[in-house]
């Protein structure tokens, strides 16, 4: 999944719409989750306003390298990591980093072996935990300007949406009138037959 933060990198550099279309394949389930509620036509607008926001949130992310220091690496504390079976409280001892838990999680064990190993996993174990902690934050932000076009969408609307649920009421000199407090006028009472269908 560390894959659109590539196609995020790209994109912000070339602005080719192959990488545009790449990343939209991989939002649009959240896309058309966030718009499931949305009436059937006002969809596409709304499914429109969130992918004008999705674009908008990649032109203000920046990315940034987390530098882990070279004195993590060494042999006594992969060793120590092996003791303790690379534990959660090991790796929180070690790169004093909460977010490293997660990242090891997903990327399995090998790759922080290999980070204490040679340079070149070293540099691949950084630049991915750097790209994990960048598409974390990237989704943080989108789901929170997602919610924000779905409430604003609510709030614009909000009056007409009101007033739709209560068309099958009718409007009279002293306000609505609400059919579901209108007599039926199948049920009729008469004689003190209350209650009986004529």
């Amino acid at each position: 999944m560390l894959k659109i933060v590539d196609l995020i990198l790209e994109y912000k550099e070339t602005h080719k719409e192959s990488y545009a279309a790449e990343i939209l394949k991989i939002i649009m389930p959240m896309i058309m989750s966030k718009a499931k509620s949305i009436r059937p036509d006002y969809k596409e607008d709304v499914i429109q306003d969130l992918k004008t926001s999705l674009f908008a949130v990649i032109n203000i992310a920046i990315y940034k390298d987390v530098e882990l220091s070279n004195s993590i690496f060494t042999n006594e504390n992969l060793n120590y990591l092996m003791k303790e079976k690379f534990s959660k409280e090991s790796l929180l001892k070690i790169f004093e980093n909460k977010y490293i838990i997660n990242f090891i999680e997903e990327s399995g064990v090998d790759i922080v072996k290999g980070a204490f190993q040679s340079l070149d996993n070293n540099i691949l174990f950084q630049n991915n935990f750097s790209k994990f902690n960048f598409r974390n934050q990237f989704f943080n932000i989108l789901n929170k300007r997602f919610d924000s076009v779905i409430a604003s969408f609510y709030r614009k609307n909000i009056d007409y949406l009101t007033k739709e649920q209560t068309i099958l009421n009718r409007e009279t000199a002293e306000g609505d009138e609400y059919i579901d407090l209108l007599p039926d006028p199948e049920f009729q009472v008469e004689d003190g037959n209350k209650g009986k269908n004529l």
